[in-house]
């Protein structure tokens, strides 16, 4: 068993979570169906705050970190297809 989790989130004007972490755990089928599916909800391309939004929220008070080391890392795949509009790097 891995310690591995998924989350799901989309940015534009707006972040919004599609799939907490841990909702696909051994199910890479739904991920995947999940990831077809999202659409970007426009506007700007607020990339700092997408990313200050998920490390903020995405990685902290999660019930399914409870049994993960807090030493292992946190990572964030970020995918864009355009430059951010805002402040990435503070």
């Amino acid at each position: 068993d891995s310690p591995s989790k998924v989350g799901l989130a989309v940015f534009g004007g707006e972040t919004r979570v599609e799939a907490q972490v841990g909702k696909f755990n051994r199910n890479l089928k739904g991920f995947l169906k999940a990831l077809d599916a999202l659409k970007p909800p426009g506007g700007q391309t607020l990339t700092g705050h997408a990313l200050q939004y998920v490390t903020r929220n995405g990685f902290v008070s999660q019930p399914v970190f409870a049994d993960v080391s807090d030493d292992l890392p946190r990572v964030v795949v970020l995918l864009t297809a355009t430059p951010a509009a805002d402040d990435v790097v503070k």
